[in-house]
């Protein structure tokens, strides 16, 4: 496996950084001239995935919020509005995509981003082309998973929708 690769079954791999430190330095995003640091909700049962996770997200100076499950992420979401959610399909009490899809009714500003180690049902895949939930397929790069909500995040304008 690639160093910065991200296994569901083994968390982080290589040097344990995942993203290299001049990305890491660049990882906030730009509102005009100053960073804005954004909230990101993570929700994962797999321990080792989210420690990684946060560790990089942290690393880059953004605010974590981490759940090992849906009733979990649902309360978090409910008190701190974050910015993004990245939310894996397999829960132990849920679906991550009704879940997203729950957010983006709640929230239309957060970004979704699901992950999943397995291929989607049809109606899931539909679901998250409906809403425009962009699936990240385990293993990934850990460089993806940030440029990903990065991207997202940062509309035309350089401002971070909603959130803390």
């Amino acid at each position: 496996m690639a160093t910065g690769q991200v296994n569901p079954s083994q968390g982080e791999s290589g040097s344990g950084r995942g993203c290299g430190e001049a990305e890491l330095a660049d990882a906030g995003i730009r509102h005009g001239r100053r960073r804005v640091h954004p909230t990101v909700l993570l929700v994962d049962d797999n321990r080792d995935l989210l420690r990684f996770l946060e560790r990089l997200m942290a690393e880059a100076g953004w605010t974590l919020l981490t759940a090992e499950s849906a009733t979990e992420a649902q309360r978090l979401m409910r008190e701190h509005k974050p910015n993004a959610a990245l939310l894996d399909y397999m829960l132990p009490d849920g679906n991550g995509v009704e879940l997203g899809v729950e957010f983006a009714q709640a929230a239309p500003q957060m970004q979704i981003i699901m992950m999943t180690g397995t291929i989607l049902p049809p109606e899931e895949e539909a679901l998250c082309e409906e809403h425009n939930f962009p699936v990240l397929r385990k293993p990934f790069l850990a460089s993806d998973v940030m440029n990903q909500i990065r991207d997202r995040l940062m509309p035309a304008s350089g401002a971070v929708h909603g959130g803390a």
